[in-house]
């Protein structure tokens, strides 16, 4: 009978000390995080050799779909977005369908967000799905300016290469869009 109560107090002292524990805040998820899609309008303008087909320029409109996961804690106030993204490019007028995997990380600032963002991916000639398939690799950054906890708006430059089996382009570009994301 001794033991039993031994035991029961040593118990119930135990688990008073572990409830008394506060709930330390690291590095943790905000429940902000979740579905996230960006869609923007696209220009770019040829550098170095335009002489290939479509190194020229090109315009049209992209939209990436994909998991924003927002980081909080040791005062930190940071994002990363991992997407994949389409739509079309016209390419001096002719019609390209990219399809590619876009990563962002953002610095958030209030209402302001700088970031940095990455593309890699294929753009699809419909006309000739074959050959001229292109590889494109895109690198940039911008500012997204928050006016909700789920829109946003940003704009931002950047620089691309698009390798094909007839050569290599580069471009210059620029992107404006609106950004939405799930409460």
């Amino acid at each position: 009978m001794k033991r039993v109560i031994i035991l029961s107090v040593l118990l119930i002292f135990a688990s008073v000390i572990v409830m008394g524990q506060g709930r330390r805040r690291s590095m943790t998820t905000n429940p902000n995080s979740g579905y996230a899609n960006f869609n923007e309008g696209a220009a770019g303008y040829g550098l170095g050799t335009t002489s290939l087909p479509n190194s020229e320029y090109y315009y049209g409109a992209i939209t990436t779909h994909g998991y924003q996961l927002n980081i909080y804690g040791f005062n930190v106030n940071q994002s990363f977005f991992a997407g994949l993204g389409s739509g079309v490019l016209f390419h001096e007028g002719n019609p390209m369908i990219p399809l590619y995997l876009d990563l962002r990380f953002f610095w958030n600032i209030k209402h302001i967000a700088p970031y940095i963002m990455g593309e890699g991916g294929f753009l699809f000639n419909p006309n000739d799905v074959d050959k001229k398939t292109l590889l494109m690799i895109n690198a940039g950054g911008g500012i997204q300016f928050n006016f909700a906890d789920n829109f946003s708006v940003s704009l931002g430059p950047g620089i691309g290469i698009q390798m094909g089996v007839d050569g290599r382009r580069s471009f210059a570009f620029a992107r404006a869009g609106f950004n939405f994301k799930t409460r």
